[in-house]
């Protein structure tokens, strides 16, 4: 059994059912990751959209993968690949090395091109010149710092399972947002009469800029209720949460 804190409480619970809880995070993170996908136009095989939840566990726990999946035949908007791991990273003591061991599997996975095997360690330096890569992560109690350090990379994105287990666009109440990538920006101002300095903004960090993936440059168009309609800028700034 695992014995879980909870500020003065102890909470004992079955082993089995902490591994079910957690490949069921995992499960809905593989979900919401293709949802998120096809959210951004990118092309994602129907066949990936049909795996139930008791195949994913059965697989999972036949096959001793504790959560490790990958998927591929995902092309985005310019036509590049799109290549999807889960990897867990939960244990501190082996948190230094974590990142060189995590790309370790990465570039042992089926499918992977071979042009990126020679390089040695997944950090923010990389660059994925024809290919996009997302990551699934269970952190643990680590701190996030793996994953900050790409927010805003082009080809390499990052999520914590136990964020991306929650689809926040999937809500009745949530306003819609509507990609403009920068190209296209110029011309939106033009007919809006308004200069970019006049633009409020969202952070390169906000949860929803994650979600789709705007650059820094990129504009939002937001409608809210039908009626209300706004635009903000992606800025190179945090959001500034307090811990």
């Amino acid at each position: 059994s695992y014995i879980l804190t909870n500020h003065s409480k102890y909470i004992i619970i079955d082993k089995m059912e902490f591994q079910s809880n957690i490949l069921h995070k995992y499960y809905l993170s593989r979900m919401n990751c293709l949802s998120m996908l096809k959210s951004r136009q990118y092309t994602v095989p129907d066949q990936l959209l049909t795996l139930t939840e008791p195949l994913f566990i059965k697989e999972q726990q036949e096959l001793s993968l504790n959560g490790y999946f990958w998927i591929s035949g995902i092309i985005d908007t310019t036509d590049f690949p799109v290549y999807i791991y889960s990897l867990d990273m939960s244990n501190p003591l082996k948190n230094k090395g974590n990142q060189t061991q995590a790309w370790d599997q990465i570039k042992l996975s089926p499918g992977f091109p071979g042009q990126y095997q020679h390089i040695n360690n997944l950090d923010s330096t990389i660059e994925l010149t024809d290919c996009r890569l997302i990551i699934i992560y269970n952190r643990g109690g680590n701190k996030p710092v793996f994953e900050q350090s790409f927010i805003g990379h082009h080809s390499v994105e990052i999520f914590d399972i136990h964020h991306m287990a929650i689809n926040l666009m999937n809500c009745i109440y949530q306003v819609k947002f509507f990609l403009i990538k920068k190209d296209q920006v110029p011309k939106v101002l033009d007919e809006l009469n308004v200069k970019p300095f006049q633009i409020p903004t969202i952070c390169l960090d906000d949860p929803v800029n994650r979600y789709y993936h705007g650059e820094v440059g990129d504009l939002y168009k937001i409608i809210r209720g039908g009626l209300s309609i706004t635009f903000r800028k992606v800025a190179n700034k945090p959001m500034n949460l307090k811990k």
